[in-house]
């Protein structure tokens, strides 16, 4: 939009050129019209000198505050990478905490604003906002899964943040020490998740039957909210499932 302000300035001043030099052309000799046409061009050339360097001007703060955002959200997700690889969600409390603040500028908020791009402004609101109110950072880990890391490389790909810094941690993660204990979490993992679906199981079907029983025994109006309140937990967990924003 800006560029078209900038090419309708020039276009208008060729056209007034034009215009006076198609009228006056018999008066060329005139020193008088030609000073008059002179100072004109020379106002307008003032002007679209103006408004291109508040174009360069802005378009340059544009691109400095996304680099600001991207240059944080590189930082978080060097955090989060490695510690979501090696499956550490079940253990958050194992976790040590960030040596330094996570989100260290503040501003992001306003740096966000100015990403083009709707699907990844949308994607950072939800992880900087997420990231932002937990109070235990380390509980990030257990918010994301493989859809947000791999939306979270390719937006770092597509503002040339992939650099050889992510590409180190990402060979650091295939050393085979490391591998050994990533193989150990998921050997336990997948067996703490086994026993905890039995405990959940036999929970839903005490709460079930509690929830039948309080059925028969409550009011219509009472039958009626209960409905309503599990239609509602419904239609928001389906949103949820299928967002990949679900952080």
């Amino acid at each position: 939009m800006k560029n078209k302000k900038i090419y309708v300035v020039v276009a208008i001043i060729i056209i007034i050129v034009g215009v006076g030099h198609s009228r006056y052309t018999d008066m060329i000799d005139n020193s008088d019209v030609i000073s008059f046409l002179g100072s004109i061009f020379g106002a307008l050339i003032g002007i679209w000198g103006a408004l291109y360097v508040i174009y360069k001007d802005r378009n340059q703060e544009k691109e400095n505050n996304i680099k600001k955002l991207m240059d944080m959200f590189k930082h978080t997700y060097m955090w989060v990478y490695p510690r979501h690889y090696i499956g550490a969600s079940n253990s958050i409390k194992s976790l040590s905490d960030p040596i330094v603040p996570l989100i260290y500028d503040e501003k992001w908020k306003e740096y966000v604003i100015n990403i083009d791009n709707t699907h990844h402004k949308r994607f950072l609101l939800s992880w900087f906002y997420t990231l932002e109110s937990l109070e235990n950072k380390n509980e990030f880990i257990a918010k994301i899964g493989k859809e947000q890391i791999e939306e979270a490389l390719k937006i770092l790909k597509f503002y040339n943040m992939y650099d050889k810094e992510i590409k180190d941690l990402e060979d650091t993660m295939n050393d085979e020490e490391l591998q050994v204990i990533k193989n150990e979490i998921s050997r336990l993992s997948n067996e703490y998740n086994k026993i905890i679906d039995g405990y959940i199981q036999s929970s839903e079907a005490v709460e079930e039957e509690y929830e039948m029983q309080r059925e028969e025994e409550s009011s219509y109006e009472e039958q009626l909210e209960i409905q309503i309140s599990k239609l509602v937990r419904e239609y928001d967990q389906n949103i949820v499932n299928n967002s990949i924003y679900k952080f």
